[in-house]
Formats: C-alpha cells, structure tokens, sequence
C-alpha cells in the first residue's frame, strides 16, 4: 500500500486528543496524512515527517507530523504509540509508519488511548429454582397413578378426603396448614365437592412444591 505525501496546508486542523471522545476521525487523519495509490508515496510521507533526515522518526517529529494532520497525542498516548510501532528508542522506520498510519486508518484509535475502556459485564439474571413437583414418585406408567391413588385413599370409599390428601403429602415430606389444605382441596375438586381419581391425576401432574407453601395460593 502507497500513501502520499503529508499535506502541509495554511489552514490547519483543528487540533483534538485522541483519548477523549471528540478526537479527530479515522477520515480526517487519514485524509490530511493521506492515503493513496502512486508510487513513491510512502518515501514522501516518510521523508516529510523526519525533518533532521537521520532517516528514522523520533517521538518529537511524529507527534509535530500528527498534529499538522489534525491529530494532538498526550505524551501517555504519544508514548504507547511509539512503543507500539517504534524501535527500542520510540523511533518508526518506514515499517513501522506504514503500520501505524494503517491502524489510524482502520479506526484502532484503542491503540493509543491513554486508558482503555472497562466494559461492564452484565450481571447475570437471576435463575429460577427448578419446578418440584410433590408427587414426582408418582411413575408414568400404565397404573401407577391408580396405586397412588389407592394407597392415599384410606377408608377405601374411591374418594380422597382433605384428612387422605395431608396423609399423601405428608409421605412426600409436605407439610400443609389446615388453610392451605382447605385451599388445595377445594381447587382440584370438581362441583361434587370429591376428590377421585380423574382429579387425583390431575393434581400428580400439577402440584407443585410452590402451591403448597403458605404465601401461594395458585
């Protein structure tokens, strides 16, 4: 890649630090530096920029050549730049100027800001306890809500009363206020006020651990 030749005009840019947020663009440093295609270019821009001709460009002459194009470095900012694509003395040979006007080129103005930003991570979401079901023992096999049914239903009557229902979830290791049993009971039961079978199944694959504490009552 070839660059032309540093434009040296009467009316000069306006001179901005490159670590605040109203630096001179990309465009404009690159537009007054110059970046173009015809041969030779490059020793042009090099040959502008060492003034004393010792054919290397020290810090000095490198931060005077950027502030003609429109671009004023800090001496923090001045030094990573020099560290970054200089020689063990800061000094760029042409190599390294070829670098650095590329980077200015490709918007890496991170490369020469005094501190780098610290992006926040979002903080994480908060996760949800996983869903307990209180009969979860209960299989999905053919028959197994029936045992489970049966075995609740103490006096054998194919309904569950409130009291066979505290003994079920107390097996589970569920322990219910008379409220909150009253609750439960009456939610799953249909208009006969019973609770068989069809509802008993329903509830094995709905009750929750949740439902079951004091403050819910879903």
């Amino acid at each position: 890649m070839l660059l032309r030749a540093l434009r040296v005009t009467a009316r000069r840019a306006p001179l901005r630090r490159l670590s605040t947020p109203t630096a001179a663009s990309p465009e404009a440093v690159c537009a007054n530096i110059g970046v173009d295609h015809h041969e030779g270019a490059l020793d042009q821009v090099f040959a502008t920029l060492d003034r004393n001709g010792d054919g290397k460009i020290d810090p000095n002459e490198l931060k005077a050549g950027l502030e003609r194009a429109g671009l004023e470095l800090t001496d923090k900012a001045l030094s990573r730049l020099t560290e970054t694509y200089g020689d063990h003395t800061g000094s760029l040979r042409q190599a390294g100027l070829l670098e650095m006007l590329a980077a200015v080129r490709d918007h890496k103005f991170h490369s020469f800001s005094e501190e780098a930003p610290v992006e926040e991570e979002a903080p994480e979401p908060p996760k949800k306890a996983p869903i307990q079901y209180v009969f979860s023992d209960v299989g999905h096999f053919e028959g197994a809500v029936d045992a489970a049914f049966v075995n609740a239903d103490a006096d054998g009557d194919g309904a569950l009363s409130p009291e066979d229902l505290r003994g079920a979830l107390a097996e589970r290791g569920v322990d219910v206020s008379p409220q909150k049993l009253s609750h439960l009971y009456s939610l799953y039961c249909r208009g006969d006020g019973k609770l068989e079978l069809v509802e008993f199944a329903n509830l094995c694959g709905t009750l929750t651990t949740e439902h079951c504490e004091e403050d819910s009552f879903s």
